[in-house]
């Protein structure tokens, strides 16, 4: 992120990159991208095995930690709308404390 990005962001927004900094793939328990509005899985899909769904995995946390300024971290998941998109990362036990930390 550039120097003048952060003169842009909210306390909330510049707290919640710190912590996305801290947050590791094996941290994440499952993972949710669909239609903004619903988490339900009625606008979307979620994916709670990593080992059949590594792909998935791997590319919600990734569309994450790129859109950095867009990310919420709440105290057992990271989210964030992308092109449209709800992307959001469910925290284990370990990763819900590095978020709320």
């Amino acid at each position: 992120m550039m120097p003048s990005q952060t003169m842009n962001l909210t306390l909330e927004q510049i707290e919640a990159i710190e912590q996305l900094k801290n947050i590791s793939l094996d941290q994440i328990a499952s993972v949710y991208s669909g239609k903004p509005g619903c988490c339900c899985g009625c606008r979307g899909k979620h994916y709670s095995d990593p080992s059949t769904n590594a792909a998935m995995f791997r590319k919600v946390f990734y569309l994450l930690k790129a859109n950095e300024e867009k990310v919420s971290v709440e105290g057992g998941y990271v989210a964030a709308q992308i092109n449209g998109r709800e992307y959001i990362a469910y925290l284990k036990e370990t990763g819900a404390q590095i978020a709320a930390a």
